[in-house]
């Protein structure tokens, strides 16, 4: 029989880290669904709170653990249900019109079309217009500074031996790291411009509560929770969604998607070509979807294209870079 089912886990070592690798379903489905009450917790950069050029990504939600994990993140759950996100179709759809009109000017010339750089101003242009609240303007200026800023957080998942060096510090050395003052993006890049940068849009649009121009954006949504929570009386022992929360949160929204989306648009157009049969399936399917909807792509006819939510799903599995989940274990070792 297959190793695999011989060995249902193993162990692995990260420096004097004990790691358990498992390699079963099944109790990948324990850990991740029936016993993640126990299992919660992922292993953080305990320095990262101390830094304080860096104390912003501490408190994303990634980083939380125990019962500040579960408050924050029943805060942000509301704001991905299916209701908000249709509400928000409008900021995809502008976005994915500039990608198709420049696309569109470049196959005019006959050239041949280098799809990263295009992709790369789609994906800034919708996550900042999606979770900032902001009009970025890369399409037309692709030497924007907003894009020049995304563009040096993309860096860090670029194989560089000094990004490297930091990394494998943080992650195995904590405390030498804190002692040196190791950080994984350049000061100026995470509090100076991006926090100032979402700090002023949030008091802007707090100034204008209520006033015409309102957003129905990831931010936006976040304000409303934050605005809900000042006029109830909630409990003493609750995190409370701070300014410094919502930036934090925002600021993760933008990493997480900066290079996957960006992937993912990258390769499906590629795999497509290799498959010629599957995109005329797809052409077919969306060709005869928007049939229905006056010839136009909307929300309706995203959701009802199965094979596209297959082609995308499955891109996104075979493309994207594996990353390793750790996490602990609530009172193992007590």
């Amino acid at each position: 029989p297959p190793r695999s089912t011989l060995f249902p886990y193993t162990t692995l070592f990260r420096s004097a880290y004990p790691i358990l690798f498992l390699k079963d379903l099944d109790l990948v489905k324990a850990v991740c669904v029936s016993d993640f009450g126990t299992h919660m917790n992922r292993r953080v950069v305990t320095h990262l709170d101390d830094l304080p050029t860096m104390n912003i990504f501490s408190k994303v939600l990634f980083f939380q653990q125990n019962q500040a994990w579960k408050d924050l993140r029943s805060k942000m759950s509301p704001t991905f249900t299916t209701g908000k996100i249709r509400r928000m179709y409008h900021i995809f759809d502008t976005s994915a019109k500039k990608f198709l009109r420049e696309l569109s000017e470049n196959l005019v010339k006959g050239n041949d079309v280098n799809l990263e750089p295009i992709c790369g101003k789609f994906t800034v242009d919708v996550i900042a217009s999606a979770a900032f609240g902001l009009e970025t303007s890369v399409f037309e200026n692709p030497r924007s500074l907003f894009r020049t800023m995304a563009q040096k957080i993309q860096y860090l998942t670029i194989f560089n031996i000094q990004i490297i060096l930091k990394f494998t510090l943080v992650v195995l050395l904590p405390s030498l790291a804190k002692r040196f003052n190791i950080m994984y993006a350049d000061a100026h890049l995470a509090k100076s411009y991006f926090e100032n940068l979402i700090t002023s849009t949030i008091q802007y649009r707090k100034e204008r509560a209520g006033g015409k121009g309102r957003r129905e954006d990831f931010l936006q949504l976040m304000i409303d929770i934050q605005d809900a929570e000042e006029q109830a009386a909630t409990k003493s022992s609750e995190l409370k969604l701070s300014d410094e929360l919502i930036i934090s949160q925002c600021m993760q929204f933008f990493i997480a998607g900066l290079d996957t989306v960006q992937s993912a648009l990258q390769f499906a157009p590629y795999a497509l070509a290799l498959n010629p049969d599957c995109q005329e399936k797809l052409f077919q399917e969306l060709t005869s979807a928007c049939d229905k909807h006056s010839g136009e792509i909307n929300y309706q006819v995203v959701t009802e294209t199965e094979y596209l939510d297959n082609v995308m799903n499955g891109e996104v599995a075979v493309t994207l870079t594996l990353i390793q989940w750790q996490l602990t274990v609530l009172n193992w070792m007590r």
